[in-house]
């Protein structure tokens, strides 16, 4: 008797597609590739980073511990009571300060700090007063100073440099994490001009005994209930002339408490709280002293269970994807998995306080999932679900989903395109290549490219051609771009900035390396698959990539790193240039007008406008341009242009038509 149609049907069609050995294949590399996301994308990117903080605040707040007060911290605040007893709101009333810090000095505590702003002068008297007081304390004492991101004039510094010359003092430094900017770490200092400043939290820990004070994780303190605070606050105008017992052996630690100054996102707290509902900076110290006093550390994962956590996740993921059931029930068996997984958190959390990731073992069970689902569709069909093709490798990753979605959209076979090319040469490249041994040379050369390329795809465009020395890079096609030479403008900026960056990070043992001289041009221009069957080789061919190259060239004659042509910057609107001049090379007839591409923080200063002004005038002949470009070099000493131009009038060459070597 013959087989029936059932019996002919694997017993478990799921496990038969393991017979195929790509399958297999892909899903090993499935459940690694997105195990491997899940534990690394925290750790890469902010915004994922923060998914996973504020998984973590939702468990905390669900779930809080209560914890008496601390009694070996008081904090003196000046709020807003006392400020209105003050004769001026800002800044704050050195008379006051310098009343808490005499009262303190006879209280016995075991250190003040004063976390309070003293940039500015106020009345004479009162400033000498507490600037005598704090230098006749017979206490720890130790005083916040402006963080380096706060903007202060140089009076101000010169003015808080002098204050507290001599008193132990550090930087007011929060450490905040993540998007949104919660302060979720305590932080030990910073590097200001190539010098180690311990931060004012550190100096509090140094007076204190308390070792170093290290960049870990806050671990707020709780509180017993919700109208008492972690520690005992009281307002400063208070806390003058209170009995000696209020701060005997306590860390007094006195700051502002205003609505309007110093208050900050806190882990749990809601991302566009009002100031009122934020932390101010010294009750966030305050909580750094209890954490360093208790050498408490917040309860956390290791790496070992994170990632196990992720592989668990991804492989259960990835083995839903394979079970023989409709489309409901087994979405309804991710859904089940994912709510398992979050109970689970929660419960690990209610007995050890550990938070281990949600957010992104989550996406990757998510991600595990359909990517094996899609392969079993895949395979199961007998198809190819893929693309062959040289994009992936030199265009960014925008172009190259579209094309892989719809590549007849492309033409490969030769078209008439408006586009504009970017040429970036490395300066100096032969003279690298003749001091370094051959390794060095293509770690520090492959580096520097592979910067260059990432630039080129992040701003949507196409690597033509990469040479020893160049890259050459399109824009506007294969896919239209409306704003091809804003893109390959704003790329230009991006290298230069990577590229003076990489210059003075990467040291050799021949020195410092060569510029980056860059040239932009716009223009029609044949583009297609050049390569053929035999190779990939997308790109353009005309007069912009022979421009392009040209004023490449050009820069190093004019000591600039950037020239693009009036055709690229008349489209580039959203880019400030500034002329260069018409430049005219030997052997060619046809001369360009050339601008140079500032970046944002050069686009409205008196450096600029001067420069212009004078420019104005040589391109007029003008009598007097010689004094307009001596008074712009003078505002700018190290312009290349200004250099250029002054020289140029010393020689008796007018005008701004500047001939250059074929």
């Amino acid at each position: 008797m013959g087989l029936s149609e059932t019996e002919n049907v694997h017993p478990c069609p799921a496990m038969a597609r393991f017979a195929n050995r790509n399958f297999i294949l892909s899903a090993l590399a499935t459940i690694a590739l997105t195990t491997l996301g899940a534990f690394f994308v925290p750790y890469s990117f902010s915004l994922p980073r923060t998914v996973e903080y504020w998984a973590e605040d939702a468990r905390r707040a669900l779930m809080p511990r209560a914890a008496p007060q601390d009694s070996r911290i008081v904090v003196i605040a000046i709020d807003e009571k006392t400020i209105s007893g003050l004769p001026y709101r800002r800044p704050v009333d050195r008379g006051l300060l310098a009343d808490v810090l005499e009262t303190l000095s006879v209280s016995g505590p075991q250190a003040i700090g004063l976390y309070v702003p003293l940039t500015d002068a106020t009345e004479p008297n009162k400033d000498q007063r507490l600037f005598d007081v704090m230098r006749s304390l017979p206490l720890p004492l130790v005083i916040a100073t402006a963080p380096p991101e706060q903007t202060l004039t140089q009076q101000q510094l010169v003015y808080e440099r002098n204050y507290l010359n001599g008193l132990r003092s550090g930087p007011a430094l929060l450490g905040k994490d993540g998007w949104g900017g919660a302060v979720r770490r305590m932080v030990d200092g910073a590097t200001v001009d190539g010098v180690w400043i311990s931060s004012f939290t550190a100096k509090l820990a140094e007076v204190l005994n308390l070792g170093r004070a290290d960049r870990r994780r806050l671990a707020y303190h709780g509180v017993p209930n919700m109208n008492t605070r972690p520690f005992l606050t009281i307002p400063a105008h208070k806390a003058v002339g209170l009995p000696a017992k209020w701060f005997a052996n306590k860390v007094v630690l006195i700051g502002l408490d205003l609505n309007d100054r110093d208050r900050h996102h806190i882990p749990g707290g809601w991302l566009n709280a009002p100031p009122e509902n934020r932390m101010s900076g010294v009750q966030i110290q305050a909580h750094a002293v209890s954490q360093l006093l208790d050498a408490r550390h917040l309860p956390g994962s290791n790496e070992i269970t994170v990632l196990l956590v992720a592989f668990a996740l991804c492989t259960f993921g990835s083995l839903l994807a394979l079970i023989t059931v409709g489309p409901l029930a087994r979405a309804g068996a991710v859904v089940a998995t994912v709510l398992g997984f979050v109970v689970f958190s929660l419960a690990v959390f209610h007995w050890t306080r550990a938070a281990i990731p949600v957010a992104m073992p989550v996406l990757g069970c998510l991600t595990a999932f359909a990517l094996m689902r899609a392969a079993v569709q895949r395979f199961a069909q007998g198809k190819r679900d893929y693309l062959r093709t040289g994009f992936s490798a030199v265009a960014s990753a925008d172009l190259a989903r579209q094309i892989a979605h719809a590549p007849d959209a492309v033409t490969l076979d030769g078209e008439n395109r408006a586009v504009t090319i970017l040429v970036a040469r490395h300066a100096d490249f032969a003279k690298l290549a003749e001091a370094l041994p051959p390794d060095q040379l293509i770690s520090v050369q492959s580096a520097y490219t592979a910067g260059i390329g990432n630039a080129v795809k992040a701003h949507g465009g196409v690597l033509q051609r990469i040479d020893a020395d160049r890259v050459v890079a399109l824009f506007g096609a294969p896919l239209h771009q409306g704003d091809a030479p804003s893109r390959a403008v704003r790329c230009a900026l991006a290298i230069d900035a990577f590229a003076e960056g990489y210059r003075e990070r990467r040291m050799t043992n021949a020195g410092r390396i060569g510029e980056t001289l860059i040239g932009l041009h716009s223009g029609d221009a044949l583009v297609g698959n050049f390569g053929g069957d035999a190779a990939f080789a997308y790109g353009a061919y005309g007069d912009p990539v022979d421009q392009a190259d040209r004023l490449a060239m050009a820069n190093a004659e004019l000591g600039t790193r950037l020239c693009a042509s009036a055709a690229t910057a008349r489209e580039a609107t959203d880019v400030i240039f500034r002329p260069v001049g018409r430049l005219r090379w030997s052997g060619i007839a046809e001369s360009i007008e050339t601008l140079e591409p500032l970046p944002e923080s050069q686009s409205d200063t008196s450096e600029l406008e001067a420069y212009i002004r004078a420019f104005r005038l040589i391109q007029r002949e003008d009598a007097i341009a010689t004094e307009e470009i001596a008074r712009a070099a003078v505002i700018a000493p190290n312009d290349p242009l200004c250099r250029l131009y002054s020289k140029r009038l010393s020689q008796g060459l007018p005008g701004t038509v500047i001939a250059l070597a074929g």
